[in-house]
């Protein structure tokens, strides 16, 4: 059975497209000398660090203690501060459990953790480190 060319190159590359694309010279092709000389070096962009500065804890001051309210369908009054990081940067952290005795100038130890219906809090306070005591038992 015979094809016209058209017909027949989108067939053969329907066939063998996809081994041909495993292949990394047939995906992207080799720059030339010349177009390594007008294009410079490779520049791959930085690598995105968050306020933590890729570090799983850090030693923070309390700026504030404020109470925010959780995105619908949560409905509580969640206990949250203004943390000036060790890093100079000012992040927004919750403070788990019920009753706590932090105020402002406080030393908290923070990790990266997000809350989920707390927008814009991406810290969480480590209890019974530095001035923030224990969970209280009831």
């Amino acid at each position: 059975m015979s094809c016209s060319g058209l017909l027949c190159g989108l067939s053969t590359f329907l066939n063998h497209g996809l081994a041909l694309a495993s292949l990394p010279w047939a995906t992207r092709p080799t720059a030339t000398l010349n177009q390594m000389h007008r294009r410079g070096p490779l520049k791959y962009p930085p690598a995105k660090v968050g306020p933590s500065a890729g570090r799983q804890q850090l030693k923070g001051a309390v700026l504030s203690t404020f109470i925010c309210k959780p995105e619908k369908p949560n409905s509580a009054n969640r206990k949250c501060s203004h943390v000036r990081l060790s890093t100079g940067r000012e992040a927004v952290c919750f403070i788990p459990g019920e009753v706590h005795s932090l105020q402002e100038h406080h030393v908290m130890l923070v990790q990266g953790s997000c809350r989920q219906d707390l927008p814009g809090v991406k810290f969480t306070d480590v209890r019974s480190k530095y001035d923030c005591g224990h969970v209280q038992k009831k």
